[in-house]
């Protein structure tokens, strides 16, 4: 799988009271855990407003991903994007 751009429509990412909100975050971390997961991890339409509203993910795997995001804004709420980059040097020193 690694070298392939993985795209996740997520339909949100902070209603947690959705019954799938843990299933996301699931699937989200098995993705950003598994070592030999893609390089470039695309989630869509977070629906994500504010920099203050980063998901939990964004700590917990600072050490493996940079993190880039788009925010939603009022005329299209369903908006925002996150692009999870793989941090490169880590692989590259081992070389």
């Amino acid at each position: 799988m690694m070298g392939e751009i993985i795209h996740l429509n997520v339909n949100g990412l902070k209603c947690k009271s959705s019954p799938n909100f843990h299933k996301k975050n699931d699937i989200i971390s098995s993705i950003l855990e598994n070592v030999n997961s893609t390089w470039i991890f695309n989630l869509q339409e977070t629906h994500l407003h504010h920099e203050s509203e980063n998901p939990n993910f964004f700590e917990l795997y600072k050490h493996l991903y940079h993190f880039i995001r788009t925010n939603a804004n009022t005329t299209d709420p369903a908006a925002g994007i996150i692009l999870c980059v793989k941090n490169l040097w880590r692989y590259l020193a081992k070389k």
